[in-house]
């Protein structure tokens, strides 16, 4: 049986001032990273360990430095990844926004990053274990899927220690395991994490969830389908069999209908702008395709909502290919980097 495939990202060997703009662009696939200081580059190191399972799953355990670690919302849009972070420090702190609350993360404490939602993280030095789980696997199982970003759930709490324990004992098996056996460890994995999440005493807003689930994500899903032609409420009320009112209060949450079909005209105009399979379509073209029928709308609203042109981005990107085909960008095992940008994306 064949074993994992395992990434070691490590910059110990890499010249001082090379290890943290090494670090920097590598994590750049999950985070925009800054240290606190520029005197920590004098001492700067990463080590981190991770294992994929079923191109889909990966496992990893990382020691570094104090940084923030933030996604915005441009990043969020072009890189797409619809997957669940959940992360428990072994050393170190964190805190984390969550809305207009800041939280604290301890030792054996159980985080919750979606890296659907935009992000922002404080660290101090730390090791710590993460696993990267498609939504597709772990929502199904939780009570309030699209409020989970930021939670932490306290290491107090019985079905939070029983899920970090199983998270500890699942990373120090990997590297025995062959595919076959890690596929099968999953499946518990996912139940631990659901459950602890389902059983927190914490307060979760139910946000989206809280109006009317099964319909508006039947609208959600009829709008994702024809982002290109014109949103027509009476159509939507007509077909749900409900009221403009009811529609209209169903989106509240969203900032309106009409805001909603245009964030994700815009998340998906970001995506394509940098995709391999796009890169040599024109940008208006791409703007079209996903219901903008004026330029100079587009341009404008693309820039309003992510603070940067559609030129831009697709300038950013072409740059960042230009630097990954230098041998001196391969200094590291960078292979997770691999995993997070294409294979967990197919």
């Amino acid at each position: 049986m064949s074993r994992l495939v395992r990434s070691c990202f490590n910059t110990t060997d890499l010249p001082q001032t090379q290890r943290f703009d090494v670090w920097q662009g590598s994590i750049a696939s999950l985070f925009d990273v800054q240290l606190h200081d520029e005197k920590q580059q004098r001492h700067f190191d990463t080590r981190m360990t991770s294992y994929l399972v079923n191109d889909q799953i990966i496992v990893s355990r990382c020691a570094t430095a104090g940084q923030r670690f933030e996604r915005k919302s441009l990043k969020v849009a072009t890189d797409n990844l619809d997957y669940y972070m959940l992360q428990t420090h072994l050393t170190g702190t964190q805190e984390v926004r969550r809305g207009t609350q800041s939280l604290n993360v301890k030792p054996g404490d159980l985080l919750v990053i979606d890296l659907a939602e935009t992000h922002e993280g404080v660290t101090t030095d730390f090791d710590q274990l993460t696993i990267i789980v498609p939504r597709a696997l772990l929502a199904p199982h939780l009570l309030h899927p699209d409020s989970q970003e930021g939670r932490v759930v306290t290491s107090e709490q019985p079905l939070a220690k029983m899920a970090v324990s199983h998270m500890k004992m699942l990373f120090d098996l990997m590297g025995s395991f062959s595919e076959e056996e890690a596929v099968h460890a999953m499946s518990p994995m996912t139940a631990l994490m659901a459950s602890a999440l389902n059983g927190s005493a914490d307060t979760v807003e139910k946000g989206n969830e809280s109006v009317d689930a099964s319909r508006c994500k039947q609208v959600r899903i009829l709008i994702e389908q024809n982002l290109a032609i014109k949103v027509c409420v009476q159509d939507i009320c007509a077909k749900f069999g409900i009221s403009r009112a009811k529609l209209y209060r169903m989106f509240e949450p969203y900032g309106g209908i009409n805001a909603y079909v245009q964030e994700r005209r815009l998340r998906h105009c970001a995506h394509a702008l940098v995709s391999p399979q796009q890169v040599k379509r024109r940008i208006y073209d791409i703007a079209y395709h996903f219901g903008f029928t004026s330029e100079a709308h587009f341009s404008r609203a693309f820039r309003a909502r992510f603070g940067a042109s559609p030129s831009e981005v697709r300038g950013a990107y072409l740059d960042r290919l230009k630097r990954t085909a230098d041998p001196a960008f391969n200094v590291a095992d960078r292979m997770y980097e691999t995993w997070v940008t294409d294979t967990m994306r197919i």
